[in-house]
């Protein structure tokens, strides 16, 4: 609790700010910093004003200022010349179109800037020229932009929801998009025998639960060819204590997975700004605050980069018969029940 009161401390030194700008900013879980929150008021070190927090003693500005950069936002890449000004344009224009998110399956989108990035830093990696890559969940559309990079050699796209399958589907006929195929298909079944040990890379933003995340690098994994393969998935803070990431981490380790690279705040997600009070969401039933709407993209997750340093080791094989606790624990804060 202390490190989380200091860490909200040191961001109010900069100002007031309101609920989703300090859950936004924190390394810590959502339930954390409410829990912190309060503590500080009980204290009396902050204090709530308009929907906005205060601390009464602020820090030296040396100590509390940002030093991300604010070019690249602290992603380590950046269209510097704008050679994919175009393909960004023609994402935008198809991602208008797709499918709205449910919460059936925790979909939230990211900002085109992010999908971007993203494609980026993979390629940055020498994880996108030429490379066949399986994708596990995609409302944010990333097949379709890396197809449209003409880079890959192939990206194979598994999806739950069939009105994004025939979505992805009928975008890759309309744009001639032949190294792109979109699949019918369930995490908790087994992953199709034709795809087993086919692909370079793998992507994925899994559910955020130790068994999830497992169970979703278990059917990728399976897919990957062997040692020298490469993953990328997204995990927050938001809805994760460091003792979850301490569990997926030994788990990643158990498959053979290290972790080459984690780049905090890296996705930014398009999630309930404007509409968010009304949902029934934890985040805002297990809130004892004065909250208005998000005015700005608050929720984000770190993208992890792994790589397979021996025999493949699966966690979890054949179906499973796991329901919506698959999406649930302590601290998922943003999935509707």
């Amino acid at each position: 609790m202390e490190i989380v009161k200091e860490e909200i401390i040191r961001f109010l030194s900069r100002g007031g700010k309101d609920f989703w700008s300090i859950v936004s900013f924190s390394n810590y879980s959502a339930k954390e910093v409410i829990d912190a929150i309060g503590t500080l008021i009980k204290d009396g070190i902050i204090e709530e004003r308009n929907e906005k927090f205060y601390v009464k003693n602020p820090l030296p500005e040396i100590v509390s200022t940002s030093y991300r950069c604010s070019e690249c936002k602290g992603r380590g890449v950046v269209d510097e010349k704008d050679r994919w000004r175009e393909l960004l344009n023609e994402y935008n224009n198809i991602a208008k179109e797709r499918p709205r998110p449910t919460t059936l399956y925790d979909q939230g989108v990211v900002d085109s800037d992010t999908a971007l990035a993203r494609m980026l830093y993979m390629l940055e990696r020498g994880d996108i020229y030429k490379k066949k890559i399986l994708i596990l969940g995609d409302d944010d559309l990333m097949g379709i932009l890396f197809a449209l990079s003409k880079l890959p050699e192939e990206i194979v796209v598994l999806e739950v929801d069939e009105r994004l399958v025939n979505f992805i589907d009928r975008i890759s006929k309309e744009k001639g998009l032949s190294n792109l195929k979109a699949i019918r298909y369930d995490a908790r079944w087994e992953i199709p025998e034709e795809l087993k040990g086919k692909f370079d890379v793998f992507f994925t933003d899994p559910v955020e639960t130790v068994k999830g995340i497992e169970l979703f690098i278990s059917r990728l994994l399976e897919g990957v060819k062997g040692v020298g393969s490469s993953g990328y998935f997204g995990l927050t803070t938001i809805e994760s204590d460091m003792k979850k990431w301490l569990a997926i981490e030994k788990s990643l380790l158990e498959m053979n997975l290290v972790i080459t690279d984690v780049v905090r705040k890296f996705s930014w997600y398009s999630l309930g700004e404007g509409d968010i009070l009304e949902s029934d969401l934890p985040i805002i039933k297990e809130n004892p605050f004065k909250l208005g709407n998000p005015k700005t993209l608050w929720y984000n997750s770190h993208l992890f980069r792994v790589e397979l340093v021996g025999e493949k080791v699966i966690k979890i094989k054949g179906e499973v018969d796991w329901g919506r606790d698959l999406y649930f624990d302590e601290y998922t804060y943003v999935v509707n029940p």
